[in-house]
C-alpha cells in the first residue's frame, strides 16, 4: 500500500529543494556582476552540454541491452561494461571539443588566462568525478 505520509515528505522536500534553488539562483544573479555571471553561464552549460553527451546515449545504448540479457546476471555484466566502454569511447572524442569550445568562449568573454585554466581543470574533474559516480 502507498504510504501517502511518504508521498507527502517526498513532495514537501521537492518543494523545498526548489524554492531553495530559485531563491539561490535569484540571489547569484542579483550579486554577482555581469562579467562574472558571464563566466557562471559559461561553466554551467558547459557541465550539462558534458553531462549530456557522454552519459545519454550510453544509458540509453545500456536500457536498451539489458531488457534483453536482465536476467543473466553474466551478461548484464558484459552490457554494463560494453556501455561504459562506449562511455569512455564518447568522452574520448567529446571532451577535447567540448572543452575548445569552453576555452574559446571565455576567452570572447575576456576571461584571463588563470581564471580559464581553472574553469577548465574544474570542467574535467567534475567529469571524471561523474565518470567514477556513474
Amino acid at each position: 500500500m502507498i504510504s501517502f505520509k511518504r508521498i507527502g515528505t517526498y513532495v514537501f522536500a521537492g518543494f523545498v529543494a526548489q524554492g531553495a534553488a530559485a531563491i539561490a539562483g535569484l540571489l547569484l544573479v542579483r550579486w554577482i556582476p555581469a562579467p562574472e555571471y558571464a563566466l557562471y553561464t559559461i561553466a554551467v552549460t558547459m557541465i550539462g552540454t558534458i553531462s549530456t553527451l557522454t552519459r545519454s546515449g550510453p544509458q540509453l545504448g545500456l536500457s536498451s541491452a539489458l531488457s534483453g540479457v536482465w536476467p543473466d546476471p553474466e551478461q548484464s555484466a558484459r552490457a554494463l561494461a560494453s556501455a561504459m566502454r562506449t562511455r569512455l569511447l564518447v568522452s574520448a572524442i567529446v571532451m577535447p571539443v567540448v572543452l575548445v569550445a569552453t576555452a574559446w568562449l571565455l576567452f570572447k568573454a575576456g576571461t584571463d588566462w588563470l581564471r580559464m585554466t581553472t574553469i577548465i581543470g574544474i570542467l574535467a574533474l567534475i567529469w571524471l568525478a561523474d565518470l567514477k559516480g556513474g
